[in-house]
């Protein structure tokens, strides 16, 4: 006899998202998407040479520049949001401030 209540079966909110500080070495689709998934740059790039990132809704390219606030969206990877750059290091790399969502894209705004 089951005790308690199954994880996930009746609560229909997506799971919370991951506040993760990554640093890269530019603001590139491809370079901030594959840390924030923790993927390599190739494999990302793949997917989007694929068309299956978008930005704000819009289909990139891997040169394509991320701003404070977009909403990157992979295909069967989730979403990733830009919350902020935090600074530069010492390298001259960008250290971000993203929000991941992982197995559920939602709805841009």
């Amino acid at each position: 006899m089951p005790c308690g209540k199954e994880r996930g079966l009746s609560d229909p909110s997506p799971p919370k998202p991951a506040l993760r500080v990554v640093t890269v070495a530019s603001l590139r689709v491809d370079a901030v998407g594959a840390k924030g998934f923790g993927l390599s740059r190739t494999y990302f790039a793949q997917g989007v040479k694929q068309g299956k990132v978008t930005i704000n809704g819009k289909v990139v390219d891997a040169k394509d520049q991320v701003k404070e606030g977009d909403v990157l969206v992979a295909d069967g990877l989730g979403s990733l949001k830009l919350v902020r750059v935090l600074g530069a290091t010492r390298r001259g790399n960008h250290k971000l401030e993203v929000e991941v969502h992982t197995g559920f894209s939602p709805q841009v705004r």
